[in-house]
Order: structure tokens, then C-alpha cells, then sequence
């Protein structure tokens, strides 16, 4: 069976396509493909169906909908596909069974092939990502909140996947099948300058080369009409080349600077590291090592530091990708994440995945939670001393039980005194911290030259 979102929702087994049901039981299994393998809170469910007014009855509309859906895809794939987890549900399926997976699977193998010089290899990976595409993307979902970021990370991968076909088809020496491609590019993004060159190039290798130098032009008068800008310095020497029957434009291979793509940049400026960053996360392995070893044999651990000295960055591109990893014990890649801040929404989640914990008791077979709690001053921060009071409360019970449930909190330093006024929080609170301390010399190397190596560049 196949899971498709690369145009209209649709769950298919060859022939056979399943009836969804209503828009919201559409957008709650949307939810849930977007998210295959991680749990999706109710919390998060309630607020993406219902975004302005959520009705008194929505926890029991998304039991209703989840399982009229376990009915539907129950005979495509002889199974219930979505799991129940202690705060939400989980679609445990396969990423070969999700089309947008399987497309972008495909991408990174062209990117790959393209970077090792297989022009050819490079151009079947990206027409077997291209085969899948029924775009546009969640067509049915293009003004629900909820799928706007997918929407665009998708639509941009299938535009520079159509505009680097086009370079791959100039460097394997085909220039009318780079000239379609990136005809089609440039209908939808005309200022695309990659496509653009492509263009320009395999014109000139056909004969045309009038048209060439029309369709530089037409983008000159295009930018100076929207932006107020002139064409790169790369597309105005690439036309200087076309003007002067540069020799060099008539190679087979492709030799032209513009189309090439830069590599991405590993460096995130002032915004911390996600989950998704972390292959470009280094210079806090020790730390994340040590983190790593106290989940193994605590419940609470607390992690302290001052502001901008990376608390949020070790959580989110260190601790989670070990624990998916199973790098804690024996079968935490299993574990539900949960990444609350506490604020309204968050304290709700924290409350019911706390409960949930508590009454579920150490159990054979009960899935096991880590809650990561970042800007845990935020707590303090609010002035609602019997809201501080009673979430500490909750902490406590929930470190003192014996239940299937780990608890990371990241603190500013300069809040480091406020659990210490509660003595039954202070308890518990005072063995969990580890200090986040300056980058070691060698630390500040490894963050600076790694990322930068793994994209294939140096620093000077």
C-alpha cells in the first residue's frame, strides 16, 4: 500500500484507493503521514483541525476519526497502522510506503551521484522522484495552517530537482532534454538563474544562438522591472561567452558556473540546532555523552547554562538523535519524544503525559516517554506562583514514581535559585543538574571546521 501526499491525500493498494472520509478525518491522517514514526499529540491534533474554536466534544471527535481510519486502512495493510501512545497516536508505517519519503530518498541519491560525477545515474534518480510527483503538494489541505511548511519545503525540492535535472541532462551531452527541463522550471520560477543559464547553454549547443542571448535578455528586463537588479555577475559572463563563441560552451560536459548548485550551509547563524541539523552538530560530544549516560540510570536530569550557551541545541541535535538512535539502553530508538516549553499548551501536554506515566506503572511492554521541557524558566518567568507550585508538584511525583518516563529540563543559569525554594523540588532537583560550560578550544575547532568540512569546504 503507498501513502500519497505529492498531490490530493490518497492511500492506495494498486487499483484499489481508500475512502477517507470527511476534510477533518482527511487532515487528522494527513497529520499523521507528515509525522510517520513520531507520535503526534492530541493537543497538536485539536489545534491543527481546529485552529479559531475548538468545540467542547474535539478530544472525542479525534477518537471517533482515528478509528474509523484503523477501520478503512485496516484491509489494505492486514493491520491497525495507528498506534495509540501515552499523549497521541503514531502511524507506524514504512517510509518506502510514503511517496514524499520515497521522492526525497530519490533526491538525496541524485545529489549524490551528481557530486561523485555520475551524470547519468544522477538523472534517473531525479525522473524516478519526478514519476511520483502529483502535485501540487496536499492539494487538498493548500490553506490549512498545518501543512504550509510541508507544502513549501516540497514545492521548492521538486523545483530545484526539476532545474538540476536540466543541468544533468547538459552534462551528459543531451542539450534538447536540459532545454525542456528547464523550459519547465523557468515557467513556474522565470527568475530561476540556475535554470536560466541551463537554458542559456543548451540553446547555443542546438544552433540557436539568437534565442540564447534573447532569453538572458529577457530575464535582464524581468529583474530590472520586479527587483530593481541586474543578472549575476555569472550570467553576464556566461552571455559575454555566447557573444564571443566561446569554445569552451560547445564542450560536452558542463562547464558553466551558474547552473552548478553551492553547497548548503551548515552554519545556523543565531538560531539553535534542530533535530533535522543534527549531521552538522559538533563540539559538545562530551557533554551529549554525558547526558546520554545519566538517562540510562535517572529520571530528572536538568541541564544548566547561561543564555545563547546552547541548552536547546544540545537537546534538540544531540540528546534526541541518540535516543532515536538507541544509544541509551537496549531499545530506546522505541521511546516517545516529547518537546514541550511551558507554556499553556505545553504545561496541558506535560500534565497528561505525566498522568498517563503514573497510571501505567512500570509494566511490561508500556512504551517509555522522554520529556524534553526546554525554557524551563519560562516557568518562573510567568508569576503564577500556584501554577510554579503545582507543576513542581507534578515533577516530583513523576520523579519519585516508578514509571516508564524520563524527564530532561534545560534552565538558565540565572534562574538556578527558583527550584531551589521549593524543599521537595530542591530534593530531587539539586542531584539532576549538569553544568553547560564554555567550548573547549579543541570544542570550538570541531564546531567551526566539521560542519564545514562535511559540506567539502575549508577554513581558512
Amino acid at each position: 500500500m503507498q501513502f500519497r501526499i505529492l498531490g490530493t491525500l490518497e492511500v492506495a493498494d494498486g487499483k484499489a484507493v481508500a475512502n477517507l472520509g470527511p476534510p477533518k478525518q482527511r487532515a487528522l491522517l494527513a497529520l499523521l503521514v507528515l509525522n510517520a514514526g513520531q507520535v503526534v499529540s492530541i493537543d497538536r491534533l485539536i489545534d491543527a483541525l481546529w485552529p479559531d474554536r475548538v468545540p467542547r466534544t474535539a478530544t472525542h471527535s479525534i477518537q471517533i476519526y482515528v478509528s474509523e481510519l484503523r477501520k478503512v486502512l485496516r484491509p489494505f495493510a492486514g493491520r491497525d497502522l495507528i498506534a495509540t501512545r501515552a499523549l497521541g497516536y503514531e502511524l507506524v508505517a514504512a517510509d518506502d510506503t510514503i511517496d514524499a519519503r520515497r521522492f526525497e530518498r530519490f533526491l538525496d541519491e541524485a545529489d549524490r551521484c551528481a557530486q561523485s560525477g555520475d551524470d547519468e545515474l544522477a538523472v534517473v534518480a531525479i525522473r524516478s522522484a519526478l514519476a511520483l510527483w502529483n502535485g501540487p503538494v496536499l492539494a487538498d489541505f493548500t490553506f490549512e495552517e498545518f501543512a504550509q511548511p510541508h507544502i513549501r519545503r516540497l514545492t521548492a525540492r521538486h523545483m530545484d530537482a526539476i532545474e538540476n535535472l536540466a543541468a544533468a541532462e547538459l552534462a551528459a551531452g543531451r542539450p534538447a532534454q536540459a532545454l525542456a527541463a528547464a523550459q519547465i522550471a523557468l515557467a513556474d520560477e522565470p527568475l530561476r538563474e540556475g535554470a536560466r543559464a541551463t537554458a542559456m547553454v543548451a540553446l547555443y549547443r542546438l544552433g540557436r544562438h539568437p534565442e540564447a542571448l534573447r532569453t538572458f535578455q529577457h530575464l535582464r528586463r524581468q529583474l530590472a522591472d520586479q527587483l530593481g537588479l541586474e543578472p549575476s555577475p555569472q550570467l553576464q559572463r556566461l552571455q559575454e561567452r555566447i557573444l564571443l563563441h566561446d569554445p569552451v560552451l560547445a564542450a560536452a560536459e558542463h562547464s558553466v558556473e551558474s547552473p552548478a548548485q553551492p553547497p548548503g550551509n551548515p552554519y545556523k547563524g543565531l538560531r539553535p540546532f534542530l533535530e533535522a541539523d543534527a549531521a552538522d552538530f559538533f563540539g559538545r560530544e562530551s557533554l551529549v555523552g554525558q547526558l546520554v549516560a545519566r538517562l540510562e540510570g535517572t529520571q530528572l536530569t536538568t541541564i544548566v547554562g547561561p543564555s545563547g550557551s546552547g541548552k536547546s541545541s544540545v537537546l534538540a541535535a544531540g540528546i534526541v538523535p541518540s535516543v532515536r538512535r538507541g544509544a541509551v539502553i537496549a531499545g530506546s530508538e522505541t521511546w516517545g519524544i516529547v518537546w514541550v516549553v511551558p507554556d499553556r499548551a505545553g504545561l496541558r501536554t506535560l500534565d497528561e503525559v505525566v498522568a498517563a506515566s503514573l497510571d501505567s506503572g512500570r509494566a511490561d511492554g508500556e512504551p517509555h516517554v522522554l520529556v524534553v521541557v526546554d525554557q524551563f524558566e519560562e516557568l518562573f518567568a510567568a508569576g503564577d506562583d500556584l501554577e510554579t507550585t503545582r507543576v513542581l508538584r507534578l515533577l516530583t511525583a513523576a520523579v519519585t514514581a516508578c514509571a516508564p518516563l524520563s524527564i530532561m529540563l534545560a534552565l538558565r543559569a540565572d534562574f538556578y535559585d527558583r527550584p531551589l525554594l521549593d524543599a521537595d523540588f530542591a530534593a530531587v532537583f539539586v542531584p539532576s543538574v549538569v553544568n553547560v560550560v564554555p567550548l573547549t578550544i579543541e570544542e570550538l575547532e570541531a564546531a567551526i571546521e566539521r560542519p564545514a568540512a562535511a559540506a567539502d569546504c575549508l577554513v581558512e
